[in-house]
């Protein structure tokens, strides 16, 4: 425990202490800053079609506006969200929109937007069962609509990853695991150094360079890669 002492209203109280002070007076009404934010979203999304496809303003305006000096005093809730909203004008791409066709992102549901609202809400962490039950569950029941979907063996294992960098990282890492047991090496118990795979060969489409990130993490370099443009199956 900390043996610093403070003295409310002196130079001595940092201004942390204030905010949380401030805190605790104040109860916790989420209602007003809910309703700021569902009009920005209803505002927003009922323009999606009037709207640019890619960001108006400039870099330097998005700076001017968002860089700000560390603000050490307290914001009123509704008081963030309107300065989120103002200051991020024009550094938004329209990605909602149909007419949005770059990289794989975007167009998003009506359901999984207000899904992922309840989500935020909730504030789980699905890490395992015991931290949120109901998530971990959730989880397994998305696990077997993929198996079912894609006609996979109701045993195979499966992982909900955060994007495309970590869905790299995952499949590679079973491929790479699945490898090197047919050569009699373990590398969940034995690991890389030492291993039969001194070069990898990775088939990925030109330009595409995220899964570089996740072969570094297990000690490969660049130059142990090589690049073959996928074959035309069709």
């Amino acid at each position: 425990m900390s043996t610093l002492q403070t003295i409310p209203g002196t130079q001595n109280e940092s201004a942390l202490e204030r905010d949380l002070t401030r805190l605790r007076c104040v109860g916790k009404d989420f209602r007003p800053v809910l309703e700021l934010a569902l009009s920005q979203a209803i505002e927003y999304v009922s323009r999606l079609d009037e709207q640019p496809v890619g960001a108006t303003s400039s870099l330097a305006d998005l700076r001017a506006r968002l860089c700000k000096p560390w603000n050490r005093d307290g914001m009123e809730a509704c008081e963030v969200i309107t300065e989120l909203a103002r200051d991020t004008a024009g550094g938004l791409n329209n990605s909602m929109n149909a007419r949005f066709y770059a990289w794989v992102i975007g167009g998003s549901l009506p359901s999984a937007l207000a899904a992922d609202w309840l989500t935020s809400t909730w504030d789980q962490n699905a890490g395992m069962y015991a931290v949120s039950p109901a998530a971990a569950v959730v989880e397994e029941a998305v696990g077997g609509w993929l198996k079912d979907l894609f006609g996979l063996p109701q045993q195979t294992s499966f992982a909900l990853v955060t994007g495309c960098q970590m869905a790299h990282a995952t499949c590679l890492a079973a491929a790479r695991s699945w490898l090197l047991k047919k050569q009699g090496w373990d590398v969940e118990r034995q690991g890389m150094a030492g291993s039969p795979a001194d070069r990898a060969v990775w088939l990925s489409p030109r330009d595409n360079r995220s899964y570089l990130a996740p072969v570094r993490s297990w000690g490969r370099v660049a130059e142990n890669t090589n690049d073959k443009p996928i074959r035309n199956t069709r």
